[in-house]
């Protein structure tokens, strides 16, 4: 299964990404589609054969909600998602395309977590989900997960980016980002070495190898391992 997303929406879910303060959570919609195989087969007869077109789903919109966002993580407001359907469906909207989630992991690689995991699995809601993880540094992780009629996960998919000309969005992305987004700072404890100078406190997760790629771009005031 090929899954494409629009540039418009691919640069609206990258510029929220890289324009928010902490970690940023949204949904997406997506609409199945028929494009051509871009499956090659070599061989006498592929002179001759007809390219047949193939089911593929395109993710042709991306949004963000009320959200409160920390530096390590972003939580959706339920009663704000409810509203936010709930004004779809009164304006004649459809909902049903609602079938992508996606959140960000600031500058630390893409991965699934546990917490991912468990939310994904709960959303059965869906015939299917479509769920993206991305970080600063331009990396975007990509599964699918079918929940009927048959309970299937495909990971590690790549995501097809289809050409766009659109106008430049990412200055209306940071006006959105502030409207929506509240950032609620973590207050770090205060430690003092042995002469009782103050030394800098950094969380655990900076410290582990596992959570970081060598990276120019990661900043400078923690640490880089």
């Amino acid at each position: 299964m090929n899954i494409y997303i629009t540039s418009k929406a691919f640069l609206t879910m990258k510029y929220f990404i890289e324009e928010s303060e902490g970690e940023i959570t949204g949904l997406g919609k997506v609409k199945l589609v028929m494009r051509e195989s871009e499956e090659k087969v070599d061989d006498i007869y592929s002179f001759y054969r007809t390219p047949t077109p193939k089911p593929s789903l395109l993710i042709y919109d991306i949004e963000i909600l009320p959200q409160e966002a920390t530096g390590g993580s972003a939580t959706l407001d339920e009663e704000a998602l409810a509203k936010f359907l709930y004004q779809r469906i009164k304006q004649k909207k459809n909902v049903e395309d609602y079938k992508v989630w996606w959140h960000s992991h600031g500058f630390i690689q893409t991965f699934f977590s546990g917490t991912d995991t468990d939310t994904i699995d709960n959303s059965t809601e869906f015939p299917y989900l479509i769920s993206i993880v991305g970080n600063k540094t331009g990396n975007f992780l990509t599964r699918l997960d079918i929940y009927k009629p048959l309970r299937l996960t495909i990971e590690d998919i790549e995501l097809k980016v289809e050409p766009d000309n659109s106008k430049p969005i990412r200055e209306e992305c940071k006006k959105e980002i502030k409207q929506k987004v509240r950032v609620r700072k973590i207050e770090w404890p205060e430690e003092k070495d042995l002469l009782g100078f103050k030394k800098p406190y950094y969380p655990p997760e900076y410290n582990d190898p596992f959570y970081y790629e060598e990276n120019p771009l990661f900043p400078k005031k923690y640490p880089h391992r």
